[in-house]
Parts: structure tokens; sequence; C-alpha cells
């Protein structure tokens, strides 16, 4: 009777264990974004891949928001909104005040990590052909083996 009931308190705990894991791997996944990001490529379907220094980053923040900062040609673009891990190592922007030719829009974005969460590339669902490729301020995008580049 004895080693019933223990094997009954092991079944038990044994989900409680596992869960707890789960919660602490996916809160330290979703951590991996915040932080300063600078593009340094561009992925386009008609151009190809495009090593190139640009005047854009990306802000993420511990509370769930970013700004998208891009600098052309002196004119400055903010866009601001907040983004939420959805699992599988990939992530949701949404920006619900971006002004560009005075029309306010919201955009969605999908984020997949290379080289252990240095580099993010970005899918914006507002242009399907085209990815821009960013590294964590401090890193050396050519560093990374995991894309060609």
């Amino acid at each position: 009777m004895k080693n019933i009931k223990k094997t009954l308190l092991i079944l038990l705990t044994l989900p409680l264990i596992f869960s707890s894991c789960e919660k602490e791997e996916e809160e330290t996944i979703a951590d991996n974004i915040v932080g300063v990001w600078s593009v340094f490529a561009r992925d386009s379907y008609d151009a190809g891949l495009q090593i190139y220094e640009s005047n854009h980053s990306l802000s993420f923040g511990s509370d769930n928001t970013f700004e998208d900062l891009y600098i052309e040609d002196g004119v400055v673009y903010l866009m601001s909104g907040t983004w939420q891990y959805i699992g599988g190592g990939q992530y949701i922007l949404s920006a619900t005040d971006y002004v560009h030719d005075s029309i306010l829009v919201t955009e969605t974005v999908s984020v997949i990590f290379y080289c252990e969460e240095n580099i993010l590339k970005t899918d914006w669902d507002n242009d399907p052909d085209t990815y821009d490729l960013f590294q964590k301020n401090g890193y050396n995008y050519q560093s990374c083996s995991e894309i060609n580049l």
C-alpha cells in the first residue's frame, strides 16, 4: 500500500514539474527580443540579399512595447506599438500609430531568430517578398554562419 501511495504521489507531481519548466523556457525565449537591433541586410524577391548600411533600428522593451526608427534623406519615420511572443520562436508586432504619408496603419510582423538570438529576420505582412535582417547591438553579423551572407 505504501508503494502505491508513493507511485501516485510521483505521478501527480510530475506534470507540475514539467509544466513549470515549459513556462520558464517560454519566458526566456520571449525575452530574447528585448534590446536594440540595427538592420544590416535586406533580402527581396527581385533584388536578392544585399548587405547595406542603414539608419533603421528596432528597439524592444521588456514591457512588450517596441519602436521602429528609420531615417531616410533627413526624414524621421517612427512606428511604435506592442510585441507578443506567439510560440515556436516567433513574435507578432502590432503597430498602432505609424504615420506614413499621413495615413495611420496597423502592421504585423513575424520574427525568426538566428545565431543564438543575435540575428533576427522580419517578415512583414504588408510586404511578403522582402525580409530585413537585424543584428543585436554589439553583435557582428559576419560572425553568423546560420544564414548565407
